[in-house]
């Protein structure tokens, strides 16, 4: 039996488990991501990856897969190009409907009570994983990414400026807004 796509009707889901596997195109990817860290922005440097398998008991589905990407983004320590390869294995159960289109108030309290609020929703007979999974991919990047992510050290002008001597008797006079800039650097060597 060949893989299903990450576009799929519900009737092509068994109740046994069922590969699919796909790319999500890196413009798609890019329409989520760009302007997350201004201009140091993310970037799709390639299609994302996806393997997996779906199943179903009655409607409810149930989804696991792994995604991965490679990333670019500017650190925000010292501005160097980088990019970072994420590899993530998710897991998702999505029930019938819309979610929270036409509930009650009562049907919402309810739902804040059981934690319905957390699951994922497919609405019609078509399941589409990419919103689902482009979601998965932004709650994984770090928000202010470093040279750390990328490389597991520090940065190379990070650590220039932190261990850089302390600036000399004759030096010119500090400008007093710097001031206690120099006094925490102080503390840190």
């Amino acid at each position: 039996m060949t893989p299903l796509g990450l576009q799929f009707k519900l009737d092509d889901v068994p109740e046994d488990p069922r590969a699919f596997q796909g790319e999500i195109a890196a413009d798609a990817l890019d329409e989520v991501i760009t302007g997350l860290l201004g201009d140091l922005g993310y970037t799709a440097r390639g299609p994302v990856q996806v393997t997996g398998s779906v199943y179903r008991s009655k409607r409810d589905l149930f989804v696991e897969a792994e995604v991965q990407v490679q990333v670019g983004y500017g650190c925000v320590r010292c501005l160097d190009p980088l990019s970072l390869t994420l590899k993530r294995r998710v897991r998702h159960l999505l029930v019938p409907g819309a979610r929270d289109d036409g509930k009650s108030a009562i049907e919402l309290a309810e739902d804040e009570v059981t934690g319905d609020d957390d699951l994922d929703h497919y609405d019609g007979e078509r399941i589409d994983l990419v919103p689902l999974l482009r979601e998965d991919i932004l709650l994984e990047l770090p928000m202010n990414p470093t040279c750390e992510e990328a490389t597991a050290g520090r940065c190379a002008r990070f650590e220039a400026v932190f261990e850089s001597p302390a600036p000399e008797e004759d030096a010119a006079p500090v400008d007093p807004r710097w001031a206690p800039l120099l006094e925490l650097k102080k503390k840190l060597n």
